[in-house]
């Protein structure tokens, strides 16, 4: 067998947010589509607060819009029964709550939908262990949540159809935009 020279690296990426992001590729590795498509969802919701938040011409959207979103999302999404989902959204906690306080990363969010989800019930009260490390609860988030809420579908459906409406660059992820479609009562 003829001897061969070191392998050609990898090309890099032609498209990148260039931004830190909640997206790890040992999770990707580990749990897969599922997996991206949870922290893609929470990565394009969060990108869609920050231009919300730059243009001063946008309409006012109410506060912690984008963790009601990313919450009704998980629910229609996330099985609590299935273990394999269990440990994905564990996992992903975990290597949020790892990176530690400092400069925050699109998709963090994510934390804070799962656990109104497991605050309210919505997800098995077993889950709440993920949360123990947390010092302080985010109460003030919780209680505009619950608030928000009482809006019922018909707010998950306006902010879905809101972020499809926006103009995003790079686009928003096809996993994300489908499922933003689905929440908006739109289907492709």
């Amino acid at each position: 067998m003829k001897k061969r020279g070191p392998l050609p690296a990898a090309p890099k990426a032609r498209e990148s947010l260039g931004l830190l992001t909640i997206m790890s590729r040992e999770l990707a590795r580990r749990h897969g589509v599922d997996y991206v498509h949870i922290a893609a969802f929470a990565i394009d919701v969060d990108r869609a607060r920050e231009g919300i938040e730059v243009d001063p011409e946008a309409t006012e959207w109410p506060f912690a819009w984008e963790v009601l979103l990313t919450e009704a999302f998980l629910l229609k999404c996330v099985d609590p029964t299935r273990e394999a989902h269990r440990v994905l959204i564990e996992d992903t906690c975990l290597e949020i709550f790892d990176h530690g306080p400092g400069e925050p990363r699109l998709g963090d969010l994510l934390v804070f939908a799962i656990f109104d989800a497991v605050s309210r019930a919505a997800w098995p009260p077993d889950w709440e262990p993920i949360f123990e490390g947390w010092k302080a609860k985010p109460k003030a988030l919780i209680d505009e949540l619950a608030r928000l809420r009482s809006g019922g579908a018909e707010l998950v459906s306006t902010l879905a159809a809101g972020v499809l409406g926006l103009p995003m660059e790079p686009p928003l992820a096809p996993s994300t935009q489908a499922a933003l479609e689905a929440l908006s009562g739109r289907h492709s």
